[in-house]
C-alpha cells in the first residue's frame, strides 16, 4: 500500500470547480500505476479530500489523497476499509485505515523510510546515485529506481545508519551491567561492615574471667 498527498486527480470525477480537467496531463501518472499493477483504493463517504476553503465560483475540491493497492494487499486484508475523516487545521482531510477483519498472513516486512534519514550525508549522495534517467522510458526507468533505492537504503540502513545504533544499545548495555556491578559492591561493603561491628568487642569494655579453685 502507498497513501498520501498525490497531488494529481485521475479523472474529471476526482474534481469540482477550477480549470478544466486535461486527460493528457495524468496519462503518465496513469501508465505508472499500470506498470506497478496497482490499483486505487477507494474510500467511503467523502468524495473530496482537498478544498480551497474559496467561495462561489472561486471554490475548488479535488481527490488528491488516495492510497494505492495491489492484488496480493487486498487478498492479505480481504475486509479492509479506508475512510475520509473531517481536517483538523489543513486543506486535506486525512485518510482512516480500517485494517479490523481477516488476515491472511501478517508476516511480510515492509519497507519504510524515515524523514530523519535526509540529515545524514551519505543517505543523500545515496539517493543521488541511484538515479538513472532513460528519457526513452520514464515510467520504467523510475520504477526501477524506487526499487533499486528500496534494496539500497535497506543495505545503507543496516549497515551504515544502524551502527551507531547498534553502539548506543552496546554500551548501555555495558554501562547497565557497571552500575549492577557497582550496586552489587556497595550491597557487600554494608554486609561486611556490619558483620565487622558485631564480631569486635567495643572500645573500653571489659573482659571478667573466672579461675577454677586452687
Amino acid at each position: 500500500m502507498a497513501t498520501g498527498d498525490w497531488n494529481q486527480i485521475l479523472s474529471e470525477e476526482d474534481k469540482q470547480g477550477g480549470a478544466p480537467f486535461i486527460e493528457s496531463e495524468v496519462e503518465p501518472f496513469k501508465r505508472l500505476l499500470v506498470r506497478s499493477e496497482v490499483r486505487d483504493f477507494v474510500y467511503q463517504r467523502e468524495k473530496f479530500t482537498w478544498n480551497n476553503h474559496r467561495g462561489g465560483s472561486e471554490n475548488i475540491q479535488e481527490r488528491l489523497d488516495k492510497a494505492f493497492i495491489n492484488v496480493e494487499w487486498k487478498n492479505q486484508f480481504i475486509d479492509s476499509s479506508l475512510n475520509v475523516l473531517i481536517p483538523v487545521g489543513s486543506n486535506h482531510c486525512p485518510l482512516l485505515l480500517n485494517m479490523e477483519g481477516k488476515i491472511i498472513n501478517n508476516s511480510t516486512s515492509y519497507f519504510k523510510f524515515f524523514d530523519t534519514w535526509l540529515k545524514e550525508q551519505s543517505c543523500l549522495d545515496l539517493i543521488n546515485s541511484c538515479r538513472n534517467r532513460d528519457l526513452s522510458d520514464p515510467t520504467g526507468s523510475m520504477i526501477f529506481n524506487l526499487q533499486n533505492l528500496r534494496d539500497q537504503l535497506i543495505f545503507w540502513r543496516k549497515n551504515v545508519c544502524g551502527l551507531p545504533t547498534k553502539k548506543i544499545k552496546k554500551l548501555l548495555s555495558e554501562l547497565e551491567k557497571l552500575n549492577k556491578q557497582k550496586l552489587n559492591r556497595n550491597i557487600q561493603q554494608k554486609i561486611n561492615s556490619k558483620m565487622l561491628r558485631r564480631s569486635v568487642p567495643l572500645t573500653g569494655s571489659r573482659i571478667n574471667t573466672v579461675s577454677p579453685p586452687s
